[in-house]
């Protein structure tokens, strides 16, 4: 089809034809309570003349009947429960939804799932947004596209010819926003730097997509550019929350020591763990339960890196608070399939720190309280192997502490002879002998203090 007088041609594009995708398109928000539709209209226009689009106009809000004193994670929480349920009722693919101040709007894309880990090409988190003015541009109508594109997260029982047609589509959608963002003239301010943000946004989806872990460095420095900038302008807790995009795009750079993409990670694992947990203190899991727990195993995985790179038992024991505070909300019973992804994490933590004596043992006896022997043994037994290794090492170290030490790695050594992993049952017989050792020699220390204190008695 042609593309409002651009010829398909011009940019290299296939016309051939894919899943159409429904978006619904809701009252923005005003200063003063919904803006009348206006700019709803606005979106609504840019919207359904994209490609594969189909746009639907709504009555309302999903924030219509919400008091405005609740702060923006109320407001977010109201908008992905009430959103989710219009699209399960019209049968759509996206709510696009937003606030209105003048000739700006902020807007937000609610998919049908949001994204739960850093290496989820596709879904936004609740307060990834896009701020245009009105009328929206031909860029950014194509940006904006291009996060719907985001945001929709194909089924996993979608065939692969259909989901290969939703990269494409994407990859289309980002070159046409880009290459219509240049030719355009460039905004000033703080709306260039939203159009940085939203450009990494679909830069972070288009690396994960297709590889590239260039373009995932790109979305790296779009974003980060636009955030420090508009830290100064948004709410500061727009930006606490926005960052964690950010920190999934780093998050998910490859590794490799050698590469640049990597060596630009390494540089910002401090500052992502702290945009992790700056966003984790606004969450709750009773809002927003999907996004509260991805954020805390992303903080998880954020702190196991930074162990890993320090060798610190204490950020191992952060993460196992965030892993944590994810049991208790993924039950065995209700998130059966997640639950285990969550046990395979702990698992591997509690490895580690069984191998970094050092630290407290609270975080360990907290794992033990949400991971019964009779769900996971394995992970039960690593989370005993780590309490005694920990109780080994523990300055100062509580009473009876050799005993429980022991007590401890004998439960794992018997888990481990039997359904172990290579190599565990050796690692905890090793500690099990440090800890008869350290049990032996708290008895003889005893003793001796024993016959000193009888002695010293006896003369007086």
């Amino acid at each position: 089809m042609p593309w409002h007088g651009r010829s398909g041609a011009r940019w290299g594009l296939s016309r051939r034809p894919g899943r159409i995708i429904t978006v619904l398109v809701c009252p923005l928000d005003g200063v003063n309570g919904a803006d009348g539709g206006l700019a709803a209209n606005a979106v609504w226009h840019a919207v359904r003349r994209r490609e594969g689009l189909r746009a639907r106009l709504l009555p309302g809000s999903p924030t219509a009947t919400l008091r405005r004193d609740g702060g923006l994670v109320s407001l977010l929480s109201r908008t992905q429960s009430v959103g989710r349920a219009w699209l399960t009722e019209y049968g759509a693919d996206a709510l696009i939804w937003g606030q209105r101040a003048g000739d700006v709007l902020r807007l937000s894309v609610v998919g049908a799932r949001p994204r739960r880990t850093a290496e989820d090409p596709l879904g936004l988190h609740p307060w990834s947004t896009i701020q245009v003015t009105m009328p929206l541009s031909e860029g950014a109508a194509h940006l904006l596209h291009t996060l719907v594109l985001a945001a929709v997260t194909p089924s996993a029982a979608m065939p692969e010819r259909r989901r290969a047609d939703h990269r494409r589509a994407l990859a289309r959608a980002l070159v046409r926003a880009e290459a219509l963002l240049l030719e355009e003239r460039a905004p000033a301010g703080e709306m260039l730097q939203g159009y940085r943000l939203a450009l990494g946004l679909a830069q972070r989806a288009h690396g994960l997509l297709s590889g590239d872990p260039v373009r995932l460095a790109r979305a790296v420095r779009l974003m980060e550019t636009g955030l420090d900038a508009l830290a100064a302008t948004w709410p500061r807790d727009l930006i606490a929350l926005a960052r964690v995009d950010w920190a999934d795009a780093v998050l998910a750079l490859p590794e490799h020591p050698e590469s640049r993409p990597a060596t630009l990670g390494a540089a910002r694992l401090d500052a992502v763990v702290a945009a992790y947990r700056a966003a984790a203190a606004r969450l709750s899991p009773y809002t927003m339960p999907d996004t509260y727990c991805a954020v805390h195993v992303t903080l998880a995985r954020a702190l196991w890196r930074v162990a890993r790179r320090d060798g610190d038992a204490g950020a191992l024991d952060a993460a196992l608070s965030a892993l944590t505070a994810v049991a208790w909300v993924w039950s065995p019973e209700t998130e059966p399939a997640r639950r285990g992804v969550l046990m395979e994490a702990m698992k591997a933590v509690l490895r580690d720190r069984t191998a970094r004596p050092g630290g407290g043992a609270g975080a360990i006896r907290a794992v033990l309280e949400v991971v019964p022997p009779h769900e996971d043994s394995e992970a039960w037994a690593w989370a005993r192997a780590a309490l005694g290794a920990a109780l080994l090492t523990a300055d100062p170290a509580p009473p009876d502490s050799e005993s429980e030490a022991v007590e401890a790695l004998r439960e794992a050594l018997g888990v481990f002879e039997s359904v172990g992993p290579p190599g565990a049952a050796d690692r905890v017989r090793d500690l099990l002998h440090q800890a008869y050792d350290a049990q032996a020699r708290r008895l003889a220390a005893d003793d001796l203090s024993g016959r000193v204190v009888a002695f010293q008695r006896l003369r007086a």
